[in-house]
């Protein structure tokens, strides 16, 4: 016996070392191991969670030096981490910055020496709204994390099953819209437009004097980059931005059914009490993503108007030898008629939405009442549903649609007539 306890003695000499390590360790690594096993379940719930499913918007906007989530610090990796990525943001500001400046200039420069200024006044008028876009949703950056980390909390109480499965349409959508806009604006990009009127500017700057020096290629090339740029960054934003409103529209009127499918398939005064409150929390979230994305929607819808007047008036009265330019207003009357209808479509199903399940709901608890007296207790004065809308101004209705198509039809025909007379 006591050369087995002898034996079992000198076999765990080890374990007795190791336990002594782990009872003598600082207090920093016994943190620090908290601290990455807190974050490794953050990152697990971050990819199971709703923010997942939007994730491939949030890299896009991303690099269009657009940074939507808040910074979560831990330890001082997280620091390091956190100072690379925010030079590398900088340097992405920075270059947006110098390529908003650079547009601006050209389009003043436009204004001041070309023959056409209703044309350039117009084109200026267009880069404004896509710059306002774009600062629009910056500033909005943080709210747009925000919101769709509360409709995860909501997605948690009332689990859909489909959830993953909807964003599927979305990132079709999204990834045709962007492989078509890319396209689009390269091709046009070689029609070397700038090039002409960059040539005719310094031509008629210097009509006066004996010297008719071009500027150099270099300097072209540098003028006609920074315009490609502009319009990509500018065109993939308002693809993102009409992606995820569309998306988290869907997500709205997804919760909502399910809210009203378990208001359904229950009939306990508690559990119904419940889902009233629950019913007035996506009230609220419904409520708040109105009022920080309507004036970004109403500044879409306007910039697509605008665009599909233009290319529709162009196409109308085109001389047809110009094929590249034919082919940039086909595409830019594809692009914007369907930004300006899905963004219509989708605001106009949630509304909808959102008023039907009100009404279902008040008047299933007005039946549940003449058969129970608890039900009858309950606090159910649902408030009015609240509308999305276009910069609080229009409410997104059926006759939406029709108004703002007839607006466009109306002056391309009034100026069509005056043109020809």
């Amino acid at each position: 016996m006591r050369d087995g306890n002898m034996k079992k003695s000198k076999n765990h000499p080890k374990k007795s070392q190791k336990s002594k390590i782990r009872s003598h360790a600082s207090p920093k690594t016994a943190q620090n191991i908290f601290h990455t096993e807190e974050k490794e379940k953050a990152k697990i719930m971050l990819a199971n969670s709703l923010v997942g499913e939007f994730k491939f918007i949030f890299i896009l906007l991303r690099l269009m030096a657009i940074n939507v989530r808040e910074p979560i610090i831990t330890s001082w990796r997280d620091v390091s981490n956190r100072i690379f990525k925010t030079f590398g943001a900088s340097i992405l500001k920075l270059l947006v910055f110098i390529i908003f400046g650079v547009k601006m200039s050209i389009q003043t420069f436009y204004l001041i020496f070309a023959e056409d200024k209703t044309n350039e006044f117009t084109i200026s008028f267009q880069s404004v709204l896509k710059m306002m876009a774009y600062i629009s949703t910056y500033r909005k950056r943080r709210e747009m994390f925000r919101m769709t980390k509360h409709l995860n909390q909501l997605f948690q109480v009332l689990p859909c099953k489909t959830l993953r499965e909807q964003k599927y349409v979305f990132v079709m959508y999204l990834i045709l819209s962007l492989c078509f806009l890319i396209s689009w604006t390269l091709r046009v990009y070689f029609i070397d437009t700038n090039k002409i009127k960059m040539e005719n500017y310094f031509l008629k700057k210097n009509s006066t004097t004996e010297s008719r020096d071009l500027p150099s290629s270099i300097f072209i090339w540098s003028i006609e980059a920074s315009e490609l740029l502009f319009y990509l960054i500018t065109r993939v934003i308002i693809s993102l931005f009409s992606t995820y409103y569309i998306f988290t529209c869907r997500l709205i009127r997804v919760l909502l059914q399910r809210l009203l499918d378990e208001i359904h398939n229950t009939k306990k005064p508690e559990i119904l009490q419940k889902y009233l409150e629950l019913h007035e929390e996506i009230m609220k979230s419904f409520c708040n993503f109105d009022t920080h994305f309507s004036f970004l929607a109403f500044i879409l819808v306007t910039l697509c108007m605008i665009n599909l007047f233009r290319a529709g008036y162009a196409l109308a009265f085109f001389i047809k030898k110009q094929d590249m330019e034919f082919y940039a207003l086909i595409c830019a009357l594809i692009f914007y008629l369907s930004v300006q209808i899905i963004l219509m479509i989708s605001g106009i199903k949630t509304n909808e939405s959102a008023k039907n399940v009100r009404n279902n709901i008040q008047n299933l608890l007005k039946k549940l009442r003449k058969n129970s007296a608890e039900i009858s207790k309950l606090d159910a004065d649902l408030r009015p549903a609240p509308t999305l809308s276009l910069w609080k101004m229009y409410e997104f209705d059926r006759s939406l649609i029709t108004a703002s198509v007839g607006t466009v039809l109306t002056y391309g025909i009034l100026l069509g007539t005056l043109g020809k007379n």
